[in-house]
């Protein structure tokens, strides 16, 4: 195994185990900002669209209003659940679940490649400072809110990932890296909830996305046991909107509506991580105490919807930014174990994650065809802020510098989601 190279002064005097347990306490003193709901009634929004529109009665939208009691658009309950444009409120979670999972993908990197540099690893693993990776990576989220709740909606999402990954090990201590990666989600919102005299639509909409990132990273070992890594990245992605509206008046004699409306527009996100840990080694497995903190920030533009069904109750959208910090704080578990084939190298770990600033998501809306261009705010209500991720991963090293691995991970007492992600890929030393 190679000793540590020697190290200044200060490192030397430094306690690593003392230096972890400030950042955890200097991470986990900030706590989540606390965000009432605040969220305006659509149905006063719609009062006042159809106000202004008996000034200009002429429109598709002003034909919408007439068909309300005296024309004042007074709605059912069940459409104004329908009609109020919450699905755009998820419009950033697909850049900003990619965030994590590429911050996720480029840690683990590093503490592959810190494996490698011994723990019973052949030397032939490492015999060139440069490898190779590939990967495939899919994600799947359910929201467990409910259909028609007007702040948010509950959905189901899957993704599938591609990553091409190259490193460089400049020397024992240091190893730099990048991951190119793209990324496909289908986001599917739920049916609304039935109601008396009200035919839901089949489902209300969707996002579908595509996604480029590049995610880079550099990892140093601080001593023989104590390590830290920074990572970056970026993205571009373009999506693709979907709603499926029902407009009922309230009484629910007249004939109801279906409208169904889509846009697109692009976006980008941003991201930037610190990570640091400490290791404790016996024989055949490693412990590994560490604390992450993730920055990401996500932003679409703003867009028009197209009016598929001639309704007149398209929709024209701000720009959708949202900020978020994320903490995490947990312990991996490495084994080795020789093989007559090479080494395998199970892996388990656990961790508490906290968000420690998560950003209301707030948009401003108007009807297009409305000339008063009469304005909708409205915000979502922050998740769940803390909960557990759990993964276990095996990595084969193979002769000739092949190394396969798979990894799971999941997460427990979320009470907003249900997330899991599932990687297969392999490294090539070249």
């Amino acid at each position: 195994m190679v000793q540590p190279n020697a190290k200044p002064r200060l490192l030397k005097s430094l306690d690593p185990v003392i230096a972890l347990s400030g950042a955890l306490a200097l991470t986990f003193f900030f706590t989540a900002n606390s965000h009432g709901a605040g969220q305006p009634s659509f149905q006063n929004f719609f009062f006042s669209v159809c106000g202004q529109a008996a000034n200009k009665p002429g429109g598709k939208l002003a034909k919408r209003c007439k068909e309300t009691n005296q024309g004042a658009g007074d709605l059912s309950n069940e459409s104004e659940a329908s009609l109020n444009p919450s699905q755009i409120l998820s419009g950033n979670d697909a850049a900003l679940r990619g965030a994590r999972g590429n911050v996720r993908r480029t840690q683990k990197r590093g503490g592959e490649l810190r494996k490698l540099k011994g723990g019973g690893a052949s030397s032939d693993v490492l015999s060139s400072p440069f490898s190779l990776l590939v990967n495939a990576r899919s994600n799947r989220e359910d929201s467990k809110r409910q259909p028609s709740l007007g702040t948010e909606r509950g959905y189901k999402s899957d993704a599938s990932t591609l990553e091409l990954g190259l490193d460089y090990r400049i020397n024992d201590d240091l190893v730099i890296g990048s991951i190119i990666s793209h990324e496909r989600s289908e986001l599917d919102f739920l049916a609304e909830l039935p109601g008396k005299s009200f035919r839901q639509a089949r489902n209300s909409g969707g996002i579908d996305s595509d996604m480029t990132s590049l995610s880079l990273f550099g990892s140093y070992n601080l001593s023989h046991r104590w390590y830290a890594q920074g990572d970056a990245g970026f993205s571009r992605n373009s999506n693709d909107f979907s709603r499926n509206a029902v407009f009922q008046e309230s009484n629910q004699t007249q004939p109801q509506v279906d409208s169904k409306t889509a846009g697109s527009a692009d976006g980008q996100a941003q991201w930037l991580s610190l990570s640091s840990g400490y290791s404790f080694e016996t024989e055949r497995w490693t412990t590994t105490p560490y604390v992450s903190v993730l920055w990401s920030k996500s932003e679409i533009d703003s867009f028009d919807e197209e009016d598929i069904s001639d309704t007149g109750l398209a929709m024209s959208f701000s720009k959708n930014i949202r900020e978020t910090t994320t903490a995490n704080l947990g312990v991996s578990i490495n084994g080795t174990f020789n093989q007559n084939f090479g080494v395998l190298s199970p892996q388990f770990r656990i961790e508490y994650e906290r968000e420690l600033n998560n950003d209301p998501k707030q948009i401003r809306a108007s009807y297009s065809s409305d000339p008063n261009n009469t304005t909708f705010n409205f915000r979502g209500r922050p998740a769940d802020n803390d909960y557990v991720n759990i993964g276990i991963s095996m990595i084969a090293i193979l002769p000739n510098g092949w190394i396969p691995f798979v990894d799971y991970e999941w997460q427990n007492d979320n009470d907003s989601f249900d997330r899991s992600r599932f990687t297969l890929g392999f490294r090539k030393e070249l």
